[in-house]
């Protein structure tokens, strides 16, 4: 019964680790800003701790209007400083 009970638990740990990851940081519900930035997509709340590590570069904007290359969207949004992001390196 215990046994059963840890294949359970571990398998349900499991699950709920890959549907984490997996939902990312950026999906289709993210809305893009008008503007200057126009093709900047706004970070969502809540931010992720976790991320893949996938290389899909992006430009982090940050609130004090700097940006940075990150290596994906999810890196770029769990910065708390980052307002949002475009897709590709920041130009020099």
């Amino acid at each position: 019964m215990k046994r059963r009970f840890n294949i359970t638990l571990t398998l349900f740990i499991f699950a709920f680790v890959i549907v984490s990851i997996s939902s990312g940081c950026v999906d289709a519900a993210q809305k893009k800003q008008s503007g200057p930035n126009e093709n900047m997509v706004v970070c969502k709340e809540p931010r992720h701790d976790i991320c893949t590590k996938e290389y899909r570069p992006v430009c982090g904007h940050f609130s004090d209007g700097t940006v940075k290359t990150f290596s994906n969207p999810c890196t770029a949004c769990s910065n708390k400083n980052v307002v949002g992001f475009t897709h590709g390196p920041c130009s020099k």
